[in-house]
């Protein structure tokens, strides 16, 4: 089941994650309620939710460009919401039904979600998730690959990358800004080596030349791949949101008192995952 809190925190709604591709939706997800008659884009309609795939100059297959959950009041007891038993039943529903403006932000802040901007109509949180309100009431909830509209984005190429005994150093150099306290330079440097593994990774799945190196695209993507799990999405989407509020100066979010160990065992673990392959 999915959970529209874990959605603003993390844009991972069960087990869709943007850059899954149609198949990996109808595998988890099943027969949706609707489906369009176009396939560029392939708008799929689950209940309130509606997937939209697009296929890119960089994507061989469709990738689900955008999420969006309608949240308006009239559309509660509709025959089109999902049973419980759909990994997309959205179980928290209730909490957002008809749900004002200042209900919707001290439900956020209380779950713990990151605000990077803040609109009349529109709240931008730090997982990229925007929330838009009509007359007071919150109207829906919307995530997208905005990269595969814009410019195109810059790639993954070997040449500029760092090697492996680099990233260790890396790490290492985040090892001993933490044990004096610095945290967030510790932070910075650590998410530094995490970025360079993931790239690391991508490249040795065969990604280079087209995987983004946006981190927060890169994580999806190997996530909606497999290479990642949902936890660790989970973990990287946490420690993306507190890096950016560290190096961009905003209002410093908290660290989790294991969060940095949590992270530093990951590296390892995807350093290791890397020497092999």
């Amino acid at each position: 089941m999915a959970k529209i809190q874990n959605f603003l925190k993390s844009g991972e709604l069960g087990p869709v994650v943007l850059s899954s591709s149609p198949t990996d939706v109808l595998d988890e997800c099943g027969t949706p309620h609707e489906t369009s008659r176009k396939l560029n884009p392939l708008i799929l309609r689950y209940g309130e939710i509606q997937l939209t795939f697009l296929r890119t100059p960089v994507a061989k297959s469709p990738r689900l460009h955008e999420i969006q959950i309608s949240m308006r009041p009239e559309s509660k007891g509709s025959d089109r919401t999902n049973a419980p038993s759909s990994p997309l039943f959205l179980e928290d529903i209730t909490l957002w039904r008809a749900t004002t403006r200042p209900e919707f932000m001290t439900l956020a802040r209380k779950s713990g979600c990151s605000l990077i901007g803040e609109g009349s109509s529109q709240v931008v949180f730090a997982s990229g998730v925007i929330a838009s309100f009509e007359n007071g009431v919150l109207d829906s909830l919307r995530l997208s690959n905005k990269e595969s509209t814009q410019r195109p984005p810059q790639k993954i190429l070997d040449e500029r990358e760092p090697n492996l005994a680099q990233i260790r150093d890396m790490l290492e150099e985040s090892y001993k800004a933490n044990s004096v306290g610095a945290r967030r330079a510790a932070m910075l440097i650590l998410w530094a080596a995490l970025e360079a593994i993931l790239r690391r990774a991508a490249l040795s799945r065969g990604s280079a030349g087209r995987s983004s190196v946006a981190p927060h695209s890169l994580i999806r993507e190997l996530a909606a791949s497999g290479f990642l799990s949902p936890s660790q999405m989970r973990l990287l989407e946490e420690a993306r949101q507190i890096r950016m509020a560290d190096a961009h100066g905003l209002a410093p979010i908290s660290h989790p008192p294991m969060l940095m160990q949590e992270l530093a065992d990951l590296t390892n673990y995807l350093l290791s995952r890397t020497e092999i392959h």
